[in-house]
């Protein structure tokens, strides 16, 4: 089956712009969450002074650092599970969402390394191939003088041989 170039373009457009559309929707959505996140977070906050026992502080501060997990934001959800566990160290669900959160950090903080590993590892690859890409130039610019040299050297010698210089002697 030939499909024209043209209905190929529209099918593109079309691909393209759904693909926009949801880019816009996922970012909106992200926007939304967002938010929620920063009202609940607020919430837990404002729910402290509230707080009449030891237990719920610690259970605000668990949620608070469930919170600010959900969010991305590890190093306050740390924190709070950190504080929640000095009201209640025997809550082994705040020691795992404590445990999990580091982890998240480190895979995080280790991301973060082999991407700046990989972009010294381009940058470095970058710099060797404009330096060879430089000597390429150069050598070729040598090899087009050392050509230019050789054909005023063969110009020189041609025209020697069809203009001989005159001698200085008299012919007899």
């Amino acid at each position: 089956h030939y499909i024209a170039p043209a209905d190929v373009a529209r099918v593109v457009d079309v691909l393209d712009a759904l693909s926009l559309e949801e880019v816009e929707a996922e970012e909106q959505l992200a926007e939304e969450v967002d938010a929620l996140y920063e009202e609940a977070l607020e919430e837990f906050k404002n729910s402290m002074s509230l707080a009449q026992t030891e237990e719920q502080k610690a259970k605000i501060f668990h949620n608070l650092g469930n919170t600010f997990l959900k969010s991305q934001k590890l190093q306050e959800s740390i924190g709070a599970y950190k504080e929640a566990l000095k009201i209640n160290p025997n809550d082994l669900e705040t020691k795992y969402n404590l445990s999990y959160a580091l982890k998240q950090m480190q895979n995080q903080q280790n991301n973060q390394q082999n991407q700046q590993n990989q972009d010294q590892q381009d940058q470095n690859q970058d710099q060797n191939q404009d330096e060879q890409d430089q000597n390429q130039d150069q050598e070729n610019k040598d090899q087009e003088e050392k050509q230019d040299q050789n054909q005023q050297n063969q110009d020189q010698q041609q025209n020697q041989q069809q203009n001989p210089e005159p001698k200085d002697e008299i012919s007899k």
